[in-house]
């Protein structure tokens, strides 16, 4: 296990050192980028991998559903091969019954479908282009997206049936509506059809520019497609149901934009906290919290006119991170300083600090489902699971188990010999099966199959690490 992040934090290091400088926000999309590959790499390590290919509606808004069992894990077929060998861990993600993998190979992306009903491989393997780092994959339910990172990197929108590519453009700032994918690069917003890449419309960079663009996710939206999620960025890379496009600009300003046109609908300056910050956008909206090193949250409503309000400010010498919504009318974050952690639940019409829980000092990200939430380590070692007042549901043994969520009411154990199933309800485990690997390592799945890389079972004891992936079973 060290070995592997050394070899990636050593690869991750590389990469930083050769990306050249440029303006403020380039440099900004690039850490942004960085941070988000050295918490996937840190979690991959474990098999818990950003990616899960989940479905559902009204995510926040339901309460638990009732567990599916899954079953004892059973490969489809045999290991699917990476050709030319994988430089880095393999990403995939899940659109319908497809699952699309992504790595590195001799500074090219390349990528493998395969059908999860059969787990049988789509069409040849498609070398695209390069990547400076580790690539991404995004699955959406009207395609895929892979994208390669670096000067010169592109993003490849792919059907989702056969895996051929059918456009591509520059990487870079992406948002996924169903009507359009919208790209922002120097300022300029451009929407583009998703079956030809033709451009629909255009908005000229403003003199007050944008430097940070995001859309607004609803209590209506999907089980979030991933196993943890960053802060500035919630529900990275997952489908935007609405048509609201928010930006802030480099003066501080708010513009709301109608995603379909392009067309501004409103402006309003003195949004955002400081020149950098992070921002959260949902259910009407907008969250925004600086990054100077102190934790001063604020709230604006994005149809109102009012300025924006202080939801909360933490006590000097202490952090706050990753804001996300846990439950009605409410936000959690992580708060803390260099001896201890917290997860705090905000009520967001009175600012009222609702619960405090204990997290680990590693914890770096929360994802609520329904009125629990999954409180992850930043390397993808452990795992805690809280009810809707803060509390535990998980026993003292089984608070470094790294947890994933397989349904609403399910999580399954990932990154450790033994895969085993657990009730979001009340915690309870049921056993699945033992890797005689010593660790499960998958990076997508939904409630009927795992995709898994080479070392996660019994036919994969003799393939090299990373040098395969399959499809396993897990419907009764």
């Amino acid at each position: 296990m060290s070995s592997d992040l050394d070899r990636m934090f050593g690869a991750l290091r590389h990469d930083a050192d050769a990306i050249p400088l440029g303006r403020a926000s380039t440099a900004r999309r690039r850490g942004e980028r960085r941070r988000r590959t050295r918490l996937i790499a840190a979690t991959a390590a474990v098999a818990c991998v950003v990616g899960a290919g989940l479905t559902g509606g009204g995510w926040l808004a339901r309460n638990d559903a009732a567990p599916q069992p899954a079953g004892p894990p059973r490969p489809l077929t045999d290991m699917i091969p990476l050709e030319g060998g994988a430089e880095s861990f393999t990403p995939s993600a899940t659109s319908g019954d497809r699952v699309l993998v992504a790595w590195r190979t001799q500074g090219r992306l390349a990528v493998r479908l395969a059908d999860l009903e059969t787990g049988q491989p789509i069409g040849p393997t498609r070398e695209l282009g390069s990547t400076l780092n580790y690539p991404d994959v995004v699955g959406l339910p009207w395609a895929f997206v892979a994208i390669g990172d670096g000067e010169g990197g592109r993003a490849y929108v792919l059907d989702p049936e056969s895996g051929d590519v059918r456009w591509s453009l520059p990487s870079g700032d992406l948002l996924y509506y169903p009507f359009a994918l919208v790209a922002v690069a120097g300022g300029v917003t451009r929407g583009f059809d998703w079956d030809t890449g033709a451009q629909l419309w255009q908005a000229p960079a403003p003199a007050d520019a944008p430097v940070r663009s995001l859309g607004v996710f609803t209590p209506a939206d999907p089980l979030p497609r991933a196993s943890s999620i960053e802060a500035d960025a919630f529900g990275y890379a997952r489908p935007l149901a609405g048509d609201r496009l928010l930006q802030i600009t480099a003066g501080g300003a708010l513009l709301v934009r109608d995603a379909r046109t392009g067309r501004q609908l409103s402006r309003r300056p003195g949004v955002a906290p400081a020149d950098e910050a992070y921002y959260m956008a949902y259910d009407g909206r907008l969250y925004a919290w600086p990054r100077d090193g102190t934790f001063r949250l604020t709230v604006t409503d994005v149809d109102g006119a009012a300025a924006p309000r202080q939801l909360y400010r933490a006590a000097a010498g202490r952090f706050g991170e990753h804001v996300v919504p846990c439950g009605t009318g409410q936000v959690c974050f992580i708060e803390g300083n260099s001896t201890a952690t917290q997860v705090v639940a905000v009520e967001v019409s009175s600012g009222r600090v609702a619960w405090r829980a204990q997290a680990t000092r590693k914890a770096p990200s929360l994802l609520p489902v329904g009125d629990r939430l999954l409180v992850s380590a930043d390397d993808g070692s452990s795992s805690a699971l809280l009810d809707r007042d803060g509390r535990q549901l998980l026993g003292p043994d089984e608070r470094g188990v790294p947890l994933v969520w397989l349904t609403t009411g399910t999580l399954l154990t990932m990154g450790q010999a033994d895969l085993v199933e657990i009730s979001a309800a009340d915690g309870t485990r049921r056993f699945l099966a033992t890797s005689p690997e010593g660790r499960w390592r998958c990076s997508s799945w939904n409630e009927r199959r795992l995709v898994c890389h080479a070392g996660s079972g019994p036919s994969a004891a003799a393939t090299p690490a990373d040098g395969g992936f399959q499809v396993w079973s897990i419907a009764r």
